[in-house]
């Protein structure tokens, strides 16, 4: 089950990054601006921040619900753009590159796409950059574009190496345990499936049935014959403009590929109720924050999609990956890390680094390191 994972671990061995280690910095969070976007996991990451802040609160933006031109950045000293579709928007608006000059601010994006590299162009040499990306994208740009990686070798950057898992999305606070009678506690095993997803080239990845049921067939021989199987779906695993009958073949062929076992899925209510009567058992989902804190048994087997970046941050019991593609390298170096036992995600290191002044880390985390480490 673990080989397509593993198949390009060896790259990882090959390029290990040089880590040093960081001084915490005094971060004022009056002064201090977090920008995201949407409504997933990003979103709940920034939030996450802005709470756990150490020092006063920094004030939360998110550009699904303001303007980007009705940004005004220049009161604060430290600016940090969360996620992927924030640092897109940024990226777009050179009046908002303009303000972000002279102060420090801290990216985030789970991917290194070409908006990440074109923030990055467009703010070289023009403020001070605390960069936090997971070792394994750092990794994979070296291989595929050199010169971008390049970018981030700049004298004003520092680039965070030492964490290999994504942000956080649910608040240690709110990870007590839950409610111990929910049913999904009975099951033998969990699926989390998530479903399409955009690479880091910019493509848009959706799947057929039979891909999706190819992808869980390594799970099979894992189970049981009568063990009962939950099946957490994710929204994205329907393609937009499919119809209840469509979604509900979908969900007919994946049970039917756990044929020895008794399935059920799961979904949000939404979703639920847009499945009418698809021919396949149907429950109500609990909230993701109230799924990652309920109080698993260790007898639970959890298997997770790893296009669901952030549940391998966030899933306190340990989660075996698979791919929808075997050969999308992100994903596949990503869960090797997982494997390996490399758990560090970057939450902490953007709390205490992410408004680091360049002599506050000068020799902190830097992306410079012996030459070997930078040639692809």
């Amino acid at each position: 089950m673990k080989a397509a994972v593993w198949k390009l671990a060896f790259l990882a061995l090959i390029f290990a990054p040089h880590v040093g280690q960081g001084r915490e910095s005094g971060q004022d969070g009056s002064r201090t601006l977090i920008i995201t976007k949407g409504d997933g996991g990003d979103a709940a990451g920034a939030t996450v921040m802005r709470d756990r802040w150490r020092h006063g609160t920094p004030d939360l933006i998110n550009l699904s619900r303001m303007p980007l031109d009705e940004l005004e950045p220049s009161q604060y000293r430290c600016v940090l753009v969360i996620g992927q579709g924030a640092v897109s928007d940024v990226a777009r608006s050179a009046a908002i590159t303009a303000k972000l000059s002279g102060k420090s601010v801290g990216l985030y994006a789970h991917l290194i796409d070409q908006n990440t590299l074109e923030l990055l162009q467009k703010l070289r040499g023009r403020t001070a950059l605390n960069l936090f990306f997971t070792r394994s994208q750092l990794t994979l740009l070296k291989l595929r574009n050199i010169s971008g990686y390049r970018l981030l070798d700049s004298p004003h950057n520092q680039v965070w190496r030492k964490a290999s898992q994504v942000i956080e999305t649910v608040s240690p606070a709110k990870l007590a345990a839950g409610d111990a009678k929910d049913s999904l506690l009975a099951a033998n095993e969990v699926i989390w499936l998530g479903g399409s997803f955009t690479t880091s080239s910019g493509k848009r990845r959706l799947f057929t049935a039979d891909e999706i049921v190819a992808a869980l067939k390594p799970l099979q021989g894992a189970m049981k014959p009568g063990s009962s199987v939950a099946v957490m779906l994710a929204p994205r695993i329907f393609e937009r403009g499919m119809s209840a009958q469509e979604k509900g073949k979908l969900l007919v062929a994946i049970r039917d590929a756990f044929g020895r076992n008794e399935t059920t899925f799961y979904g949000n209510e939404a979703l639920i109720s847009d499945l009418g009567n698809a021919g396949v058992s149907l429950r109500t989902a609990p909230s993701y924050e109230t799924l990652m804190r309920l109080p698993w048994s260790a007898r639970t087997k959890h298997y997770a999609s790893v296009d669901q970046y952030n549940l391998f941050t966030d899933m306190k019991p340990e989660v075996e990956p698979f791919l929808f593609d075997p050969n999308d390298a992100d994903q596949a170096l990503y869960a090797a890390d997982y494997i390996n036992g490399e758990r560090a995600n970057l939450t902490s290191a953007i709390l205490k680094h992410g408004c680091d002044q360049k002599s506050t880390a000068a020799d902190a985390y830097t992306v410079r390191g012996a030459p070997s480490e930078i040639v692809p």
